[in-house]
């Protein structure tokens, strides 16, 4: 598992650093790194063309600690 703070240099370095966005292996339709980091961290994530973003779960109800019934 990747700690938040492994996963944000990733994200970081993702972005900034041009041999890694360019990397057709990386980003190729076999999606390498996108499976790779699903796998490591166990979210969903989608990458753009210079962006790496960690999808974030639709609220259900059952997660609301509002709701008064």
């Amino acid at each position: 598992m990747l700690t938040e703070s492994q996963l944000q240099q990733i994200i970081d370095g993702f972005a900034k650093n041009s041999q890694l966005y360019g990397a057709g292996h990386l980003t190729s339709k076999y999606r390498r790194l996108k499976r790779y980091l699903e796998e490591v961290t166990g979210r969903e994530i989608e990458i753009g063309r210079r962006v790496v973003k960690v999808v974030q779960p639709e609220r259900s109800f059952a997660d609301d600690a509002d709701v008064p019934f």
